[in-house]
C-alpha cells in the first residue's frame, strides 16, 4: 500500500513493465494546494515539539461541521500514478507532502494523537516493538475508482527525537475493500496484502516498478509491491532514536480491531463523523506480529491507543505525510529464521 497515493495492487512481473519510467514528475494543477508548514530546524526538534507543531496544524484546519470534502478537485492530474518515479518518492520525502503533490488515493481521512504500547513479552523484537512510542494516526478510505468499494486503511507516525520518523502502513484487502459496509472496524488492517485479488492496472505496474528504482541493494527494497516492511521501525527506539545495535524485527503486523470501536456497517453516515466520537485514551486495535516469512503463529505486542480526538482537517489531508519504509525484512544475526 502506498498511504499517500493509496494501494500496492497485486502486481506480476511482466517484460517491459518499468520501461520508460525513469522521468521524475508531479502532480500539475498544484495552485489549490497548502504551502508546507513546517519550520526549517523541524527534524531536530523533540518528538514531543515535532508531535506539537503537527497537532496544532491539524486543529488550526480542521473541517467545519458539514463541510467534510469528499470529492477530489477535478483539476487534479492522476496521471503520476502511473509513472514509477513520481510513486517512488512516498520513500523519501518527511513529515509533510512536497510542495505540489497531492494525495491521490486514501485523499481524505482523520487524524488523531496515538501511542503504540507494547506489552511485555518474549519475542525479543527491538526500536518501537520493544518500547513503543507516541505520535498520530490516519484512518482513512482508500477512495479509489479502481476499488469501487469501501477499503479502510492506516498510517501511523512514530516520532522521534533529532531524527526523521517511522510510519507503518495497513489495509485491509487492495482491489477489493469491504464492499458497501462503511463500518471502518470491521477487518483486521496488514502490513502485506499480496495476492488480495482484483485486476492488474497501469497504477499496479507503476507501483512495482518504482521499488525498482530505490537506491542502495537487495535488503533497501521491500520484498514486493505489497509488502509494507518493518525493518526500519525496529531499528531505532522511541522517543529517543538510538540506533539498535542488533535488529530484530517482525515480518508482519496485523492489527486487530477493537469490537468496542464498531458500528453498524449499513448507516451511511461519513466514517469521519464516527470517529469523531471516540474518546482520547481508547483502544483502538491489537497489534499482532508474525515472526518470519514461515510463521503461521501471529503474537500478541501491544495496542494503539489513541491520545486525542480524531479531528478531520485540511492538514491532515493535503500535507500531514506518512513516509514509507523501504528496507525489507532481514533475519536477526545468526538466526536460521525463514
Amino acid at each position: 500500500m502506498i498511504h499517500d497515493l493509496g494501494i500496492f495492487f497485486r502486481t506480476k512481473r511482466q517484460k517491459g513493465y518499468c520501461k520508460g519510467k525513469r522521468k521524475v514528475i508531479w502532480s500539475q494543477n498544484s495552485q489549490n494546494s497548502m504551502a508546507n508548514q513546517l519550520p526549517q530546524n523541524y527534524e531536530n526538534l523533540t518528538a514531543t515539539d515535532k508531535t506539537d507543531i503537527l497537532w496544532n496544524q491539524i486543529q488550526a484546519t480542521e473541517y467545519e461541521p458539514g463541510r467534510l470534502p469528499t470529492v477530489v478537485p477535478e483539476t487534479w492530474d492522476f496521471n503520476g500514478l502511473t509513472n514509477a518515479s513520481f510513486v517512488g518518492v512516498v520513500f523519501n520525502y518527511g513529515d509533510e507532502m512536497p510542495n505540489g503533490r497531492h494525495r491521490m488515493l486514501s485523499a481524505f481521512g482523520s487524524v488523531a494523537k496515538i501511542e503504540l504500547e507494547i506489552f511485555a513479552n518474549q519475542t525479543g523484537y527491538t526500536g518501537v516493538f520493544k518500547d513503543g512510542g507516541r505520535g498520530l494516526i490516519r484512518l482513512s478510505d482508500q477512495l479509489w475508482s479502481e476499488v469501487g468499494s469501501f477499503n479502510p486503511s492506516l498510517a501511523v507516525k512514530i516520532l522521534l527525537d533529532g531524527r526523521p520518523s517511522v510510519n507503518f502502513h495497513a489495509i485491509h484487502k487492495p482491489n477489493v475493500g469491504q464492499g458497501n459496509d462503511l463500518n471502518f472496524f470491521k477487518n483486521p488492517l496488514r502490513t502485506i496484502v499480496n495476492g488480495s485479488g482484483g485486476p492488474v492496472t497501469p497504477t499496479a505496474k507503476s507501483f512495482a516498478c518504482s521499488l525498482l528504482l530505490l537506491p542502495g541493494g537487495v535488503n533497501d527494497r521491500p520484498e514486493s509491491p505489497g509488502n509494507m516492511p518493518l525493518y526500519e521501525q525496529a531499528e531505532v527506539t522511541a522517543p529517543g532514536g538510538k540506533e539498535v545495535e542488533k535488529v530484530v524485527a517482525p515480518f508482519e503486523i496485523t492489527f486487530l480491531p477493537n469490537p468496542a470501536m464498531a458500528w453498524n456497517g449499513s448507516e451511511t453516515q461519513d466514517y469521519r463523523l464516527k470517529l469523531a466520537l471516540i474518546p482520547a485514551e481508547s483502544v483502538l486495535y491489537t497489534v499482532l506480529a508474525r515472526r518470519t516469512p514461515n510463521a503461521t503463529e501471529h503474537e500478541l505486542i501491544g495496542q494503539l491507543v489513541t491520545r486525542s480526538r480524531f479531528v478531520a482537517s485540511q492538514y491532515g489531508d493535503e500535507k500531514l505525510a506518512f513516509r514509507h519504509a523501504s528496507k525489507r525484512w532481514q533475519p536477526p544475526q545468526d538466526s536460521h529464521a525463514s
